[in-house]
C-alpha cells in the first residue's frame, strides 16, 4: 500500500510511536521482591496505555537491569514484569521504551490513510491540493460561496443556461475572499463582484458557474492537522491488539473502550470544522 494524499508520513507516524513509549529519568527504581520498576515523578503513566500490558519493553542505561521485559501489569508509577529483577535505588539515568516490531508498513500505511481521510470528513475540508474545475450555481448575483480555494485560474459562466461557459471573466471582474486569506494561511471561500466589473452572475440555471484552480484548505499541511494524523494513525494501528475494541482487563483495572474519538484529535481539529 502506499500513502495517497496523507497528512503524516511513515517514518514520521514510526517516530511519533516510539517517542510516546519511550521515557528517561533518573527517579527510576527497581524492586526485586514485587518486580516491580517504579518512578516517583510518574512518568511511567504513558505505558498505561493498555496495549502494553502483556506487551514488551526493554530497559537500558546504566543499570545491572538492562535487557528485554514481558509487562504485566501498569499503574502511574510502576510497571510490574514478569522476570527477575535487581533491587536498585533510583539517581542513574534509566529508559524505557516499548519494545515492539514498527516494521509492519502496510498496516501503518493503511492507518494513516485511513486516519487522513476521517480528518477530512470530520472537518469538512482537505489538506492537500487537487487542481481541478467545479462547477456552481447561485442565488445572488453579486456573491457566490464555493469550496476551499487557494488559487483561480480561470472564472466562466453559461448566461443562457445552455451548457456552454461562453464568458470568461478577467481577475478584475471578481475579488476572491477573505483578502486576507493568503496571509492567514485560510483558503477562500467565496467570491464576490468587483466594484466596477463587467459581469455578474447568472442565477437563472443550475450549473452555470465554472471555476478551475488549485482547490484544498491550504499548500502545506498545519501543524495541528498533523499532529491529528498521527495521534489518529497511531490509535488505528494499535487497534490490532484490541481486536473488540477493548484494551486491557478488568483485573488489572486498566479496562478501556478504545473507538471513541480522541478528545486530542478533536480538540486539534475542531477549529478546521467547515460550519454548513
Amino acid at each position: 500500500m502506499t500513502l495517497t494524499n496523507a497528512y503524516c508520513s511513515l517514518e514520521e507516524l514510526k517516530d511519533f510511536i516510539n517517542k510516546q513509549y519511550t521515557y528517561t529519568a533518573s527517579t527510576i527504581s527497581f524492586d526485586s521482591s514485587t518486580k516491580k520498576i517504579l518512578d516517583s515523578a510518574y512518568g511511567l503513566k504513558r505505558f498505561e496505555d493498555i496495549n502494553n500490558v502483556g506487551g514488551v519493553i526493554k530497559v537500558s542505561g546504566p543499570t545491572t537491569n538492562a535487557g528485554i521485559y514481558t509487562v504485566a501489569a501498569v499503574i502511574r508509577n510502576s510497571i510490574t514484569v514478569n522476570e527477575s529483577l535487581t533491587t536498585l535505588a533510583a539517581g542513574t539515568p534509566t529508559t524505557i521504551s516499548a519494545y515492539e516490531s514498527l516494521e509492519d508498513d502496510t498496516a501503518m500505511e493503511a492507518a494513516i490513510n485511513a486516519a487522513s481521510r476521517f480528518i477530512d470528513k470530520f472537518t469538512g475540508r482537505k489538506f492537500y491540493t487537487s487542481t481541478e474545475t467545479r462547477y456552481y450555481s447561485s442565488n445572488d448575483t453579486c456573491i457566490i460561496y464555493i469550496d476551499d480555494l487557494i488559487s483561480l485560474t480561470t472564472l466562466k459562466t453559461d448566461d443562457d443556461g445552455d451548457g456552454i461557459f461562453e464568458t470568461t471573466w478577467a481577475t478584475t471582474d471578481y475579488n476572491l475572499n477573505p483578502y486576507n486569506a493568503v496571509l492567514d494561511r485560510i483558503p477562500y471561500t467565496w467570491i464576490e463582484l468587483s466594484r466596477g466589473g463587467n459581469y455578474s452572475f447568472p442565477v437563472s440555471a443550475q450549473k452555470c458557474i465554472q471555476i478551475a484552480g488549485s482547490f484544498g484548505y491550504s499548500s502545506s499541511v498545519p501543524a495541528e492537522v498533523k499532529m491529528a494524523c498521527l495521534i489518529q494513525s497511531s490509535r488505528l494501528w494499535k487497534r490490532k491488539d484490541s481486536p473488540f475494541g477493548i484494551a486491557g482487563t478488568s483485573e488489572l483495572g486498566t479496562m478501556q473502550m478504545i473507538y471513541k474519538l480522541d478528545a486530542d484529535v478533536q480538540n486539534l481539529l475542531e477549529p478546521f470544522r467547515r460550519l454548513i
